[in-house]
């Protein structure tokens, strides 16, 4: 009741690179909107997932110009036979939304775990080999925001503990951070 917002970076999205047709026409702009009706859905049936544009959401945080020109730049690493990118740079995420986060009274940020490289877990596909990237994300954001959960010094045990596929949250690591959360209250 204390806190008006709480945001899991924990199975990321944003910061992970993806093949860039996917970030532009899955993520960003996607040609068509399904399933919009399933947000109370917990479902890894990709079938059912809410697939919606974000393209306005990224455009007023970032501005479209500065979307377009990260998009123009996708990494050399390829995933899935694809250069990859994510939703955008380290800068941007610095310059823009970074100030956004801060500006939101009560805001509790729950950083990201590292990874342990070449571990799947659950995860039936291989991940991208820049996939640690997004620990330089967590990194910042967990430097600069006042309340945060912070994952980073999760060890290995932990991480293979805490998570089924080095990002999504096992029942043990949902419990460790609902008593993290506990101590803001």
């Amino acid at each position: 009741d204390d806190y008006d917002f709480i945001i899991a970076h924990i199975g990321i999205v944003d910061f992970s690179p993806r093949p860039l047709s996917s970030a532009v026409n899955d993520l960003y702009n996607p040609a068509q909107e399904s399933c919009i009706d399933n947000l109370q859905l917990n479902t890894r049936n990709y079938s059912e997932k809410i697939i919606n544009k974000k393209k306005n959401m990224f455009d007023e945080i970032f501005g479209e110009q500065n979307m377009l020109e990260h998009f123009s730049n996708p990494y050399n690493v390829t995933y899935l036979n694809e250069r990859t990118i994510n939703m955008y740079t380290l800068d941007m995420a610095s310059t823009y939304l970074l100030p956004v986060l801060k500006s939101i009274d009560k805001l509790i940020w729950i950083s990201c775990n590292p990874f342990i490289p070449g571990w799947k877990g659950n995860y039936p596909k291989y991940r991208p080999i820049n996939i640690s990237m997004v620990e330089q994300y967590s990194d910042m954001f967990a430097e600069n925001l006042n309340n945060v959960v912070d994952l980073s010094h999760w060890n290995e045990t932990e991480i293979r503990q805490y998570t089924c596929d080095n990002l999504h949250i096992t029942k043990m690591g949902s419990d460790y951070i609902y008593e993290k959360l506990r101590t803001y209250i």
